[in-house]
């Protein structure tokens, strides 16, 4: 019996549980999908995940590592604004703002 074996039965498990113990408070409301939103979504993840793996393969003046870091803090900067410029963006990042918020967040990437 390998791990991925052993690993199937809790996930089920959990799911099963999960559906039974979590209950949904507010109404379920039906959403425009906001698609500019999306593509710099894409972009961002896109660029900074091509640009931070060929890091230490490439120069970083080459369009693959440097053009793809920039392509990623284009499609960020670009998010940001939509996502403060709208009324119901994908993400508050007005929450950013409340510095608990902001502090809890940052310790929980930073562990």
């Amino acid at each position: 019996m390998t791990f991925r074996d052993s690993l199937i039965p809790l996930l089920i498990i959990s799911f099963v549980l999960g559906e039974w113990g979590i209950t949904q408070k507010s109404p379920i409301k039906k959403q425009q999908i906001d698609l500019f939103s999306m593509l710099m979504i894409v972009f961002m993840f896109c660029g900074f995940v091509t640009g931070f793996s060929n890091l230490g393969s490439q120069a970083f003046m080459t369009f693959s590592v440097g053009g793809a870091l920039l392509i990623g803090i284009l499609g960020m900067g670009l998010f940001a604004w939509r996502s403060l410029t709208l009324k119901e963006p994908i993400l508050q990042l007005r929450l950013f703002r409340n510095k608990k918020f902001s502090g809890h967040v940052l310790g929980f990437f930073l562990t």
